[in-house]
């Protein structure tokens, strides 16, 4: 059983990255044993869809070249046809018999014309119907192999669930203990206990979070949208003309027209809305430390020479600055000075704590961590710590897939949904684990553990604000937004009422609608006069709409009688399964339109 985590890189490739791979594996092969599927049997019933459709797909390619050539010997008759009636209709206007060419001509197109018309009706209308219909069967045979296959693979289908890559990770690292879902009670003691400023997540939608806890400290890795306001620059023209006199070669004075477009352009708020994910992490060390670094280019230097170099400038640089010490700011330097020039937390104003906080070991093992290329990103993360709470954003998390839906590994084939299940909870442990690397390399947040009152705090088991934004994002934007919104919609929770096992939650939805504008602007032309360039441009001003929600908590039950579960939408089924073992299961009511602004 792995204890307490201080050389991350080391452990990683000695043990934590094949017994993941291991725990996974096995997983998988439990998941398949449970269900009863027979993999041979799948097997069959796979190979069975596979040929169903190759055939389907040479069906298809051979009914549109017959359907091809079928046009084209329909086009070919009609224009033999034309050029027959184009012959007579010559013989006719002369008056005269046809000459021997213009006979000749005249039987050869009557003659291409009989037999381009019968080739398409005789031979490639029926072979175009023979391949349409050979083409219905198929598709009818290949999707009734399909819903075989589905239907023999339902019993794992059903199996999966959205913690499994969670529970994966807690079997690999105990020391990682994650929640069911994010809780009010998680949420408390994060506001209370290690002052999460509500900003952080209240100015942001939570799209998705994994919350728990790391040695007893609570993390939270969130997924969230935000909004932010940016200028768009918007661009507008008018052309104008004018007379005027000028003087030839000859001398004499003549009018001369001119025309220019003249160019405006201005710019104007506009609304852009981001993913952002990061991670939080609270424990009580060092509780009155703040300090704030950002990704170092020195990091990424491979060669080791050119490294030592700008290590050392860096390290000058530092120096000289340590000489000047600030009362209010004290700075001094720290005995591993590659540690201090590539993590560059010069902004530390705590210089006893920053060394509790930083022992050699955690230098060093941080230091390896930001030179790491091999096994994770290196120095691709800000790190923060305010006191109590601690924020690394990582980069490699911009990209990352760390939906567990559980749709992602339901699959008719097998094999498939095997590859699919080991690359992904193998994957996200990997991305969740080098995201807490930069904490895991120091001892003391492992060391130092949360008083029991925070625990007793987090016996509240309910879903939380971000938790309930997680599943409204799930649903999708359309469900909540404003029927004017012309961007994306910020989705944010309130509670309203919760008890007797049931929460009534609001759902506002935060976006903006586009009002059209036009602005004048002065620009001098040609002419020597001003002219006013209208540019359009859009005011984005801010709506809203909200939409209640009645969350029932069926305590790990079945549904509550009340409740018909083959009435909830899909979606919610499926939202309802992350919220195991509470049950809870969302309804969506009308909602209420408000506008602002």
């Amino acid at each position: 059983m792995v204890e307490d985590v201080y050389e991350p890189l080391d452990l990683w490739r000695r043990e934590l990255r094949d017994a993941h791979r291991k725990n996974v594996a096995e997983r998988f092969e439990a998941l398949v044993a449970e269900s009863g599927v027979d993999e041979g049997e799948n097997r069959r019933l796979v190979a069975d869809v596979c040929t169903l459709e190759r055939s389907l797909a040479r069906e298809k390619s051979r009914l549109s070249s017959r359907t091809l050539l079928r046009n084209l010997v329909l086009a070919l008759a009609i224009l033999a046809a034309l050029a027959l009636a184009a012959l007579a209709a010559l013989c006719f206007r002369d008056g005269a018999a046809p000459d021997a060419p213009r006979a000749w001509a005249m039987v050869g197109c009557g003659l291409a014309a009989a037999a381009l018309f019968g080739l398409h009706g005789k031979v490639l209308v029926p072979a175009v119907r023979a391949l349409r219909e050979s083409v219905a069967a198929l598709a009818q045979g290949l999707a009734a192999a399909k819903e075989k296959a589905w239907a023999q693979m339902a019993p794992l289908n059903r199996l999966f669930d959205w913690g499994l890559p969670a529970e994966l990770a807690h079997k690999t690292l105990p020391r990682i203990e994650f929640d069911p879902f994010f809780t009010a009670g998680r949420l408390r003691d994060l506001r209370e206990t290690f002052g999460l400023d509500d900003e952080l997540l209240g100015d942001r939608s939570v799209l998705g979070t994994a919350s728990g806890e790391i040695s007893g400290s609570p993390f939270v890795l969130a997924d969230t949208l935000a909004q932010r306001w940016t200028t768009k620059t918007y661009h507008g023209s008018l052309r104008i003309s004018w007379t005027e006199m000028e003087r030839g070669s000859d001398g004499k004075l003549r009018s001369v027209s001119k025309s220019e477009t003249l160019h405006a352009s201005i710019d104007r708020p506009f609304p852009v809305f981001e993913n952002e994910r990061f991670l939080l992490f609270g424990n009580p060390a060092a509780p009155d430390l703040r300090f704030s670094r950002l990704p170092s280019p020195l990091s990424g230097r491979e060669d080791s020479r050119s490294l030592r170099r700008a290590v050392e400038s860096e390290v000058a640089r530092l120096e000289k600055r340590a000489r000047k010490l600030d009362p209010a700011h004290p700075f001094t330097l720290m005995a591993n000075r590659e540690f201090e020039a590539l993590f560059h937390a010069v902004d530390r104003d705590h210089p006893v704590q920053f060394r509790l906080l930083y022992t050699p070991l955690a230098q060093e093992q941080t230091v390896r961590l930001l030179r790491d290329r091999e096994l994770g990103w290196g120095d691709d993360f800000a790190f923060r710590k305010d006191r109590r709470l601690n924020r690394i954003d990582p980069a490699h998390l911009r990209e990352a897939d760390l939906d567990t839906r559980p749709e992602r590994f339901r699959s008719f084939e097998l094999a498939e949904s095997r590859r699919v299940f080991n690359t992904f909870c193998n994957e996200w442990f990997r991305h969740l684990y080098f995201s807490l690397a930069p904490l895991l390399c120091i001892p003391l947040y492992q060391q130092t553990r949360t008083h029991e009152e925070i625990h007793r705090k987090a016996s509240d088991r309910a879903p939380s604000a971000p938790e309930h934004e997680a599943i409204a994002n799930y649903h999708g934007e359309e469900a909540f937004r404003h029927p004017d919104c012309a961007t994306r919609s910020l989705l944010k929770a309130s509670l309203r009422h919760q008890g007797g096992g049931e929460q009534v939650v609001e759902i506002t939805a935060h976006g903006f609608r586009e009002e059209p504008r036009t602005d004048y602007v002065s620009v001098r032309g040609g002419d020597g006069f001003l002219h006013d360039v209208p540019v359009e441009w859009k005011e984005y001003e801010p709506v809203e709409r909200t939409s209640p929600l009645r969350v029932l908590d069926a305590g790990g039950r079945s549904l509550p009688r009340h409740l018909d579960e083959s009435a909830v939408p899909g979606a919610w089924r499926d939202a309802l399964a992350r919220w195991n073992p509470a049950g809870a299961a969302v309804l969506f009511h009308r909602a209420t339109v408000s506008r602002r602004g």
